[in-house]
This record gives structure tokens, sequence and C-alpha cells, in this order.
């Protein structure tokens, strides 16, 4: 399984950790306290992020998607 993250929910943070789906995103110490103690209290809770976390990064961030984001971004630069 994959390690299912606790993320402070800034700049693009929501595009690799989808909260309660792959980890917590949280806004204050109080989220992040709450979130850790879940954790730490939850093991199944831990597994089935967990496993959501691996899920989508290898799916969703593999070289080929990599790549073509890189290609699309470089064309979009020679249009501007």
């Amino acid at each position: 399984a994959g390690i299912p993250a606790v993320a402070e929910d800034v700049g693009s943070v929501s595009e690799v950790v989808l909260n309660d789906r792959t980890g917590f995103l949280v806004n204050d110490f109080d989220s992040r306290l709450k979130a850790i103690v879940r954790f730490g209290s939850d093991k199944l809770l831990v597994d089935q992020l967990g496993i959501g976390a691996k899920n989508w990064t290898t799916s969703e961030f593999t070289v080929e998607s990599f790549i073509s984001s890189h290609i699309q971004a470089y064309f979009n630069s020679q249009d501007s």
C-alpha cells in the first residue's frame, strides 16, 4: 500500500493530495493535529487512504503523463 498524507491546503497541493481519498488536506494546526491523531488511532483508515494514495499516484503520475504534459505546455507556450 501507499502512504497517506496530511498536507497543508495551499497552492496546487490539492492536485496531488485528494482530501479523504489519499490523505487529508488541512488549513491550520488544529486540523493537522486531528488528522495525525486519526491516523494514529485508526489503522484501517491509514490502510484505506494508503491504497487510495498508491492507486492515485500510479495511475496519474506516470512517465507518459509527465512527458505528455510537458509537450503540451511547450506547444501552448509557442501559441502565445
